[in-house]
């Protein structure tokens, strides 16, 4: 299942580039894990809890998950709880 975007423009941005600019912002911040992640193949990683609020708000720190994440190898499968 594919959730469609219910606040792009409030929490997020509408425009992909503006949204895309955002994201590295996340990971290049003071608070966030200092750059973007290079894929890794290790596979070690089970599970992540990630901060769901907007990346104004918590993005930084959220990144630090996906940072983490995507080092270990990116896994074939996402189970997404409680995503509203």
């Amino acid at each position: 299942m594919i959730r469609r975007p219910a606040v792009a423009g409030a929490f997020y941005e509408r425009d992909p580039a503006a949204l895309r600019r955002r994201i590295e912002w996340c990971f290049n911040h003071e608070l966030g894990p200092g750059g973007l992640p290079v894929r890794g193949s290790a596979r070690k990683i089970k599970g992540v809890i990630a901060p769901h609020a907007g990346y104004m708000y918590s993005g930084p720190v959220a990144a630090h998950a996906y940072h983490e994440l995507v080092s270990d190898g990116i896994p074939e499968t996402f189970v997404i709880i409680c995503p509203n």
